[in-house]
């Protein structure tokens, strides 16, 4: 898995760059984190990024709001089956729609 850094407006660019001078100016502002992003999911974000003429920082920052703001999802609603025992009405063949109608008054 590759590791890809991402790093705020105005981060320094270089690792080499100290990054104590930075947190100390602007701690209040953003956070500076590392994500280990499998690489199609990477590189679909810089794509986005590129097409929309953005940062990948803010691409990243409206998909985390999106996901966070949205309600959660519901659990789908199972439905049970539930069977009772009992027996047919006089006259009426399973394998016959024509007899159940019969017996309910011929309705069709």
């Amino acid at each position: 898995m590759s590791v890809h850094r991402l790093q705020p407006a105005g981060a320094p660019s270089s690792p080499a760059a100290p990054f104590h001078g930075y947190a100390c100016n602007d701690m209040l502002i953003c956070m500076r984190t590392t994500l280990e992003l499998p690489q199609p999911l990477w590189q679909a974000a810089k794509e986005r990024a590129a097409r929309q003429g953005s940062t990948l920082t803010a691409v990243v920052e409206a998909a985390l709001r999106a996901y966070l703001g949205a309600p959660p999802a519901r659990p789908r609603h199972r439905l049970r089956w539930r069977t009772e025992s009992g027996t047919l009405l006089p006259g009426v063949d399973p394998d016959s729609r024509s007899s159940l109608y019969d017996v309910l008054g011929d309705r069709e």
